[in-house]
């Protein structure tokens, strides 16, 4: 009876420490997240480069694009914000608060 290795406990998502051992193979998902680790590492959470050079780099952006992705943001990450954000009531608040 063959019997799959699992790479990984279903429930917690533990990497499995005897996968290798049992199978004489890499765990894939040891690659997986050693290479999705570097990704972060290089271009950071919004898919720009995390080096502390870019970090001062100049933008383009105007104000509106500002208030943009900070709403974007917002709603993607507080859902419950959204409704406020579709009402137009946070971009009239950061309009008025901050002259934009």
């Amino acid at each position: 009876m063959n019997k799959k290795i699992v790479t990984h406990d279903p429930y917690t998502g533990e990497i499995n420490p005897y996968y290798e051992e049992l199978t004489g193979e890499r765990n894939p998902l040891l690659e997986e997240m050693r290479r999705k680790e570097e990704e972060e590492e290089e271009f950071g959470e919004f898919g720009k480069s995390s080096s502390h050079e870019a970090r001062f780099e100049g933008t383009n952006f105007s104000p509106e694009d500002g208030v943009d992705l900070i709403l974007n943001f917002l709603a993607w990450e507080l859902p419950i914000t959204a409704r406020y954000i579709d009402a137009g009531m946070v971009r009239e608040w950061i309009a008025k608060t901050y002259n934009v």
